[in-house]
């Protein structure tokens, strides 16, 4: 009897493991679906580098191609808001996103979040000066909404400009590949420290392992 028994839970067991061994899985087999062919990449106007060119560059840009490459595919990408992309996303009409979106996003409900894949150092930089010990009632150059209030709790005045490229001795707040790029020295201190994720449809198991392996090795 004992070894009936034994044999029963060992066939049982056998076919439970016969049964997982394509786990995880995706509901739309969007991995199946995108190596070796199309990865269709939103990319949303938060990210400062979307409105760079036609082909965006720098960046978080740079992980997507990599992993793109990593899969052998070509990407298409899509520009739009936040909220349209994520509206693609859960249609399935995109297989993962970028721009703006972090572990803490509003739309963390209707959209898988990947693990922090890019961290970026904002920072309050001065041009033709130096950054003071003290910022309270200083007024700091800001592009960005979400910077202007870090800017703020540290109690400095945020004056928005839709370029971040201003004349004179300035205080200015912003990412540091920002930074980089108008040649603004990073002499000064950092403000806050931002991690971005991917957004991928829900339910799509096995290109988000996928992806978060690829994390685990290029991610920073």
């Amino acid at each position: 009897m004992k070894k009936i028994l034994f044999l029963f839970f060992f066939v049982t067991f056998i076919v439970f493991l016969g049964g997982c061994s394509y786990f995880p899985k995706d509901a739309n087999q969007t991995l199946e679906e995108v190596q070796n062919n199309i990865l269709k990449v939103g990319l949303s106007g938060y990210d400062p580098d979307a409105d760079v060119s036609p082909e965006p560059v720098n960046g978080q840009i740079g992980f997507v191609r990599q992993f793109a490459r990593e899969i052998n595919a070509k990407i298409l990408w899509v520009k739009g808001s936040q909220g349209d992309i994520t509206e693609l996303l859960r249609h399935h009409e995109l297989h993962m996103a970028i721009g703006g979106y972090t572990p803490d996003s509003p739309f963390k409900q209707e959209v898988t979040l990947s693990k922090p894949y890019f961290t970026e150092k904002i920072r309050i930089a001065g041009r033709g000066r130096t950054v003071p010990d003290r910022i309270k009632n200083e007024q700091v150059i800001v592009t960005d909404y979400l910077i202007a209030m870090y800017v703020r709790k540290l109690g400095a005045i945020p004056v928005m400009s839709s370029d971040s490229v201003v004349p004179g001795n300035i205080l200015i707040a912003a990412g540091e590949n920002e930074l980089n790029r108008i040649g603004v020295p990073q002499n000064g201190r950092i403000l806050h420290k931002l991690e971005y994720v991917v957004a991928v449809p829900m339910g799509e198991n096995a290109f988000l392992t996928t992806l978060e392996k690829f994390i685990d090795q290029y991610g920073k």
